[in-house]
């Protein structure tokens, strides 16, 4: 009977455990080929993933080189002055950009799975978590699941750089405040702001790749969108996801019995009212029924609320809401951190210039590229083209090639929305059948301009008015008028 017990016992507990398995191989997704994963989006995550965490492991390899650089030059100047304080400052210096170096250098596998990620990021969440379901899948093609696996460990790479590019942003302002604190009697000044401004460009440019990764959150619900619908990924995300992780569900989840032990609002505003004596309060007419005291107490809540907003707000405008953001003691270009084709705006303006006796009315439409050099500075190039309307009136209009130009100019911010706007161009001013014709360059005339831009918005785009001045007016032939009126948009 004994030995009956025991077999029983054993019998029982190995059909538990294969039922449990069982249902847990069935809770495992399944997905066939007729599941639109698109690979088109993916392919272009994973080459996307791959450029960005190139880019950032090299921009913080030339800021750690950077930064080396200008403290052997500080260390230098300051041993000049005080070798043993030098020596203090300055020790083991060498050795820790090495080791950080190091860690820039390897792969970031490793370390993201023994130090994840510090700031949680909802849509690489999801995103990681839906590549990791989607890869349990076991009737998933060979080649469909590799591109699963590359995008995935894509992924991973940008979370370690951007990770290890949160861990250099600590170094470097601990760093820097070692070196004011302990350097600034030396009269470096100009060394310690350098330094300023390669952490706070290199913080700029972190932000900036955090919004690269944030503008690819659309690419990446056309990837998985059919896959996140699922009901099978929504408790695999439930259960697996980097959230999960950090606040793990009870086994209890969505019973009643989870909200055992929990406050309710009923018993939360009878402890506010009893412990700041917040009882009803009468109307002022003496009748009663006036509104209670936790009318009082929300109003005060929604007040702070909007105060700490505001000064939220104002934190993120800072420095992208880091707790270690680095001030800085300089006037920032915000522009310095862009990618070149972020720098760039197109435009494009007209004039107009009346007929006389050689010339028809004409109008002349040009088309500028431009580059950002700072804020408050813009250069760059353009062309245009003169069509002439006729020298009559409305009666009759005959269109005609009147010239075309080379241009090239310069903005610099003045006061508020005004500019002043300095160019030189080229220009040919004869009538031309056709472009083949223009073979001439002795006839392309000189202008050099100089004058005033009126910058204003016009819905998302600039809108522009300039009044110029050509210096070299009076030696146009045919000469064309001193003062030119141009007015434009910038997209």
């Amino acid at each position: 009977m004994k030995y009956l017990l025991i077999f029983s016992f054993v019998l029982f507990s190995a059909i538990t455990s294969y039922c449990q398995n069982k249902t847990s191989s069935s809770a495992l997704p399944v997905l066939s080929d007729s599941v639109d994963i698109d690979s088109k989006a993916l392919d272009k995550l994973d080459r996307q993933y791959d450029d960005l965490s190139k880019s950032i492991q090299k921009r913080t390899q030339s800021l750690l080189a950077h930064l080396q650089k200008k403290e052997a030059r500080l260390k230098r100047k300051v041993q000049q002055v005080d070798s043993a304080k030098a020596a203090i400052v300055f020790a083991n210096s060498d050795k820790k950009y090495k080791e950080l170096k190091g860690k820039i250098d390897s792969s970031v596998n490793k370390k993201l799975a023994i130090d994840p990620l510090k700031n949680y990021d909802p849509s690489i969440d999801t995103m990681q978590t839906a590549l990791l379901f989607i890869q349990k899948d076991s009737t998933m093609s060979p080649d469909k699941l590799l591109q699963v696996q590359s995008t995935s460990n894509q992924l991973k790479q940008v979370q370690g750089q951007i990770q290890q590019g949160t861990d250099v942003q600590t170094f470097i302002k601990e760093r820097e405040q070692v070196l004011k604190s302990q350097l600034s009697q030396y009269g470096v000044g100009k060394e310690l702001t350098d330094i300023n401004k390669e952490c706070y460009y290199y913080q700029q440019q972190m932000n900036e790749y955090k919004s690269m990764l944030k503008d690819k959150q659309k690419l990446q619900q056309k990837a998985i969108s059919t896959v996140t619908n699922l009901p099978a990924f929504k408790s695999f995300m439930a259960q697996n996801s980097y959230l999960a992780q950090l606040f793990p569900t009870s086994a209890n989840n969505g019973t009643s019995q989870a909200l055992d032990g929990l406050q309710t609002n009923a018993s939360t505003q009878q402890q506010l009212q009893s412990k700041f004596g917040l009882n009803d309060i009468p109307a002022d007419d003496g009748s009663g029924g006036g509104p209670d005291g936790s009318a009082i107490l929300q109003q005060e809540v929604q007040q702070a609320q909007a105060v700490l907003s505001k000064v939220k707000d104002q934190i993120n405008a800072a420095g992208g809401g880091s707790s270690d953001m680095v001030m800085p003691n300089f006037t920032p270009n915000t522009q310095k951190t862009k990618p070149i084709l972020g720098r760039l705006e197109f435009g494009t303006n007209m004039q107009s210039q009346r007929s006389n006796t050689l010339l028809p009315t004409i109008t002349e439409f040009a088309l500028t590229l431009g580059y950002k050099l700072s804020d408050k500075a813009t250069t760059g190039i353009g062309v245009s083209y003169k069509i002439g309307w006729g020298r009559g009136g409305f009666d009759n209009i005959s269109l005609s090639n009147q010239g075309i130009g080379l241009r090239s100019f310069i903005d610099i911010k003045a006061k508020g929305s005004i500019w002043i706007t300095g160019g030189y161009e080229y220009n040919y001013m004869q009538e031309f059948a056709s472009i083949h014709t223009i073979d001439n360059l002795d006839v392309w005339q000189k202008s050099a301009l100089i004058g005033l831009t009126k910058k204003y918005k016009v819905g998302k785009k600039e809108g522009n008015l300039q009044l110029l001045y050509d210096l070299l007016a009076s030696q146009e032939v045919p000469r064309s008028p001193a003062f030119k009126f141009r007015t434009g948009f910038t997209f």
